[in-house]
């Protein structure tokens, strides 16, 4: 998760343990954090819902994440309830980790925190949360300083352009033209001849996912627009099978409305990572900003694009053959 996020473990602030209290499991779970966790110079806070609201089964796993939820908003770590005595089989010597038997302030107002659940089945699973303190007047002090900070950037003059020879990219500006201005914004900029310039955002036209058309295009296809296949079980799951070529790589880029200026895409070139970014609708800056899938050449892949109102999520995942899953069986 830390690789697909592309955070350091120094981020995470809490871990969220399964922490079932079983006398093998938690040391178990507990040296395999501290491998992941391990380098970073302020202590880890390790917490368990369990703790508040004995194991819930299949509910275990939300309320943990609800909890990390609550955790971010408040910019606080809850204690563990009724712990007086640590299990002596805990690998934490050395390890700056606390197991809390008091709330603790987290050391910012933003704050990730990571929930592990291990299922009966053999499902393991991991997710992480995202917050600002929404709650606490600790968080206040953040609110006014932002406000002051627009107030100087509105109050700045026009962004200027110095003209330095005949080639536009040896100029230099004096900054971005508008406060709403953020990767993926398109502007087109008249120059004046002295030196000012007007910053026109280039405004596309409003897309209606629940209504529009998905295509898929890219290195498999030769470029050409191909249809998603809309799902017979999942509401607003589209898919489309592929073949790994030669090279085990396959790039693609997904479509709307079969138009070639409304083209989604992940904002690294070449991004192999499922949870990146996604820019558009609008023309990629290259076929290079693309996802990319590499595998085993002729492994098979299926794209997977979940539409759910006005946001759309990409993923993909190797297709296993029947004849594979007998062998596997065999084998066993």
């Amino acid at each position: 998760v830390l690789a697909e996020t592309q955070l350091q473990a120094v981020e995470i602030d809490v871990y969220e343990a399964h922490g079932t209290g079983t006398s093998l499991g938690d040391p178990i779970e507990v040296g395999a954090v501290r491998k992941v966790l391990t380098q970073r110079e302020s202590p880890c806070l390790i917490s368990c819902s369990k703790t508040n609201l004995g194991h819930l089964e299949g509910g275990a796993g939300m309320s943990a994440f609800c909890k990390c939820i609550m955790a971010v908003m408040h910019s606080e770590c809850a204690p563990n309830q009724h712990l007086k005595e640590q299990n002596p089989h805990l690998d934490i010597e050395g390890w700056p980790a606390h197991l809390l038997m008091e709330a603790q302030p987290m050391r910012a107002d933003a704050s990730y925190v990571g929930v592990s659940g291990f299922g009966y089945g053999g499902t393991n699973s991991h997710a992480l949360a995202y917050g600002r303190n929404a709650v606490t007047s600790r968080g206040s002090s953040q609110k006014y300083l932002l406000s002051s900070i627009y107030r100087k950037v509105k109050a700045a003059s026009i962004p200027e352009v110095w003209m330095d020879g005949e080639d536009y990219e040896d100029w230099a500006t004096s900054g971005v033209p508008h406060l709403d201005a953020a990767p993926g914004k398109r502007y087109h900029v008249d120059l004046l001849a002295d030196g000012k310039a007007v910053w026109r955002e280039a405004v596309l036209p409003e897309v209606s996912y629940s209504t529009a058309a998905l295509h898929i295009q890219g290195s498999f296809s030769g470029w050409d627009m191909l249809s998603l296949e809309p799902s017979v079980d999942v509401e607003g799951l589209f898919t489309y099978d592929l073949t790994l070529g030669s090279k085990g790589q396959e790039t693609f880029q997904i479509c709307v409305d079969g138009d070639p200026e409304l083209v989604l895409y992940p904002e690294q070139p070449n991004c192999t990572r499922k949870a990146a970014p996604t820019r558009g609708p609008a023309p990629p800056p290259s076929r290079d900003h693309a996802w990319a899938i590499r595998g085993d050449s002729g492994s098979r892949y299926r794209v997977e694009v979940f539409r759910s109102g006005a946001e759309l999520s990409v993923t993909w995942l190797r297709i296993v053959e029947a004849v594979e899953a007998v062998q596997d069986l065999v084998q066993e």
